[in-house]
């Protein structure tokens, strides 16, 4: 085997040495691909662009909303001087408040930089993302501002295991002094008699002291209503 590969070999040094006698040369083939820049946008580099081309936001919130996970934005309005800011959730059940409890203590400013020189500004909208867990009668809940995020999860203890759990968003949610302002409800269905199911019907957006916000509270008989309050 050694003598073979020897001659081998040399065979292939000796044509080497006739090619390169009659002028000939030998080159060698590229082993890796020539550099360009990939100036494609970031969507085209790691997805096929065809794929992505008719799909639109509301596309994206039905994804989200079918996998159980919804954002609400909140605004605030403005503010003019530093205050305290809690999140709190308060537990109802058959219409009375069985629990409260901060999940959130913080201020309503944040820090921002410019030219690595540190300024203050005040918050103006608190950003709240649930996803829910049906089958344990629980709910995630994310709760950011520019300057904190935190994460909890709800637990609905006093839930029937026939029903389910809904959330809905209130809308008017301007601060005010010392004031628990309501952002969010996480309601139970109830049961329906008339035709032996479990229902959860009324308004989608929910407003404090209105018919349909009373409504749906007094039908309800498990919720929890997450409000934010702040305070000197």
């Amino acid at each position: 085997m050694k003598i073979f590969l020897l001659v081998l070999t040399l065979i292939l040094l000796t044509s080497m040495n006739l090619a390169a006698q009659k002028g000939f040369t030998f080159t060698t083939s590229k082993s890796q691909n020539e550099y360009k820049l990939d100036s494609r946008p970031q969507i085209e580099k790691e997805h096929d662009p065809e794929k992505a081309k008719n799909i639109e936001l509301i596309d994206l919130i039905e994804i989200l909303e079918f996998k159980g996970i919804q954002i609400n934005k909140f605004k605030l309005g403005e503010f003019v001087k530093s205050y305290k800011l809690y999140v709190i959730a308060d537990e109802f059940l058959d219409g009375k408040m069985i629990s409260s409890d901060t999940i959130l203590n913080t201020s309503n400013t944040y820090t921002h930089f410019e030219s690595e020189t540190p300024f203050y500004d005040y918050i103006d909208q608190i950003t709240v993302i649930t996803e829910d867990i049906p089958e344990e009668n629980k709910s995630k809940l994310s709760i950011k501002t520019y300057s904190v995020s935190m994460s909890t999860i709800l637990e609905m203890k006093h839930t029937k295991k026939e029903n389910y759990l809904n959330w809905r968003k209130y809308v008017d949610t301007k601060w005010a002094l010392n004031k628990k302002i309501p952002l969010l409800i996480y309601a139970s269905s109830w049961r329906d008699e008339t035709f032996g199911i479990s229902r959860f019907c009324g308004v989608n957006y929910l407003k404090e002291n209105e018919e349909g916000t009373n409504e749906l509270l007094n039908y309800s008989p498990n919720y929890v209503k997450i409000s934010y309050v702040v305070s000197d």
